[in-house]
């Protein structure tokens, strides 16, 4: 005689079928909020050039006016660039001193790195955009804005370079010797 078997109710599933679940909804939730992020750390430098840009268009001496202008070109270029180009510099992370007296070292350095590189990329962008603008004889206010938001804008659309690995990171044995 065959032994009857029941299934078991569906209202009371399994504990780690539950937390399977729990931690899958928590890791869609945390990757949506990544890539959020990661949409507004894209897009925030071109939605700056655009906000500049349009305040080319208030009356002369306003600071609402000159204050988001040389915002962007102080960030927003450089901001945008550094973008694409943060898992190759991520491969160093600053050395903090010998004593380990603060243990946010290598977090605030590479911060502080981080914004101090993108002012500096943004204003050699700014002065290439200037020399170029003068020799073709078109310089102006807007029409460089209009080319960084340009460069700004083409930036956002890259995606990021690869990690890659540091050619010194994985040695390889030196080449045979002739003779």
């Amino acid at each position: 005689m065959r032994s009857e078997q029941h299934p078991r109710p569906a209202s009371a599933p399994q504990q780690p079928q539950v937390d399977r679940l729990r931690s899958a909804v928590r890791a869609a939730q945390a990757g949506q909020s990544r890539s959020r992020r990661a949409l507004v750390l894209r897009w925030a430098p071109p939605a700056a050039g655009a906000v500049a840009l349009l305040a080319t268009l208030l009356p002369d001496g306003n600071p609402l006016r000159w204050l988001p202008v040389v915002l962007f070109l102080l960030v927003g270029p450089g901001a945008a660039l550094l973008r694409v180009c943060a898992p190759r510099l991520g491969r160093h992370p600053a050395v903090g001193p010998v004593e380990d007296w603060d243990p946010h070292f290598g977090r605030d350095s590479d911060r502080l790195e981080a914004a101090l590189l993108a002012v500096f990329l943004s204003v050699s962008l700014a002065v290439l955009g200037a020399t170029g603008l003068i020799a073709v004889k078109s310089l102006s206010g807007t029409g460089l804005l209009v080319l960084l938001l340009g460069v700004t804008v083409a930036a956002a659309c890259c995606p990021q370079l690869p990690a890659g690995k540091h050619r010194y990171e994985n040695p390889t044995a030196p080449p045979p010797r002739k003779g």
